[in-house]
């Protein structure tokens, strides 16, 4: 099946895993879309892809994941105080982890 490295079933994970590990190829950094623009603030919060996506990148040797600040939402109410809170959460896993988080700006924090 096709999607990202911490999306995807277990089974799949490892034929792809196996498959990097033969050819030689590293994974640098996960794309991830934790916390993309195709995710509300106002969404329930789900750490899922957080804790499937650690374990992964530690199988892979990844040191760094891509993450994002959800979607920007309509009006002047951007929900500022529970976005950060969400990311730093986010973030703490990841270190805690001993992994860097990297955040990319697509629309808007």
């Amino acid at each position: 099946p096709k999607g990202n490295l911490h999306d995807i079933p277990d089974e799949a994970f490892d034929v792809v895993e196996k498959k990097l590990k033969d050819s030689g190829v590293g994974v640098y950094c996960f794309g991830s879309t934790i916390a993309n623009w195709g995710k509300k603030i106002d969404d329930p919060f789900d750490l899922s892809e957080v804790e499937r996506c650690i374990p992964r990148m530690k199988r892979l040797g990844s040191k760094y994941v891509r993450i994002m600040s959800y979607a920007v939402r309509e009006g002047e109410d951007q929900m500022e105080e529970e976005r950060f809170r969400r990311l730093r959460e986010i973030t703490n896993r990841f270190l805690d982890a001993g992994l860097q988080p990297v955040h990319e700006n697509c629309m808007n924090y």
